[in-house]
């Protein structure tokens, strides 16, 4: 009978160690920068043009193709970023070629292209934030 009532409070304990594991871990899984840089795109975007600078090959085991591109945000300064894109688009860009790029109003550092690679995760979250369907 006391192996018993002993190994009930030990069970409840590891039980309560690995579910505080558990709980840390998925917190730690959650993308904050993402979220963050989808916040705030949500107060706005200007539409923008971006330069095409550099046409950037994709190295092995990288899934993208990649532009290095300048724009100006809405407060008027240039900037740079480099941004992954579809094979089609890459081959379509050339150097000193405008495509589409939309800037956060909040943050002109954060610039996408309308034909950007983005993950389905940031697609959704971006969706829900303006109340719109996927």
């Amino acid at each position: 009978m006391l192996g018993g009532k002993r190994s009930r409070p030990f069970l409840r304990d590891v039980l309560a160690v690995a579910g505080t594991i558990l709980v840390l871990w998925l917190l730690s899984r959650i993308p904050y920068g993402l979220l963050r840089e989808e916040r705030v795109r949500a107060f706005g975007e200007a539409r923008t043009t971006a330069w095409v600078l550099e046409r950037i090959p994709r190295r092995s085991g990288d899934p993208a193709w990649r532009l290095r591109v300048r724009y100006r945000g809405p407060d008027g300064r240039a900037r740079e970023t480099i941004v992954p894109v579809p094979q089609d688009f890459w081959s379509a860009s050339v150097p000193g070629s405008g495509v589409e790029g939309f800037v956060a109003r909040a943050d002109p550092s954060l610039c996408r292209l309308s034909g950007q690679i983005e993950e389905p995760f940031r697609v959704w979250l971006r969706s829900m934030l303006e109340n719109e369907e996927p």
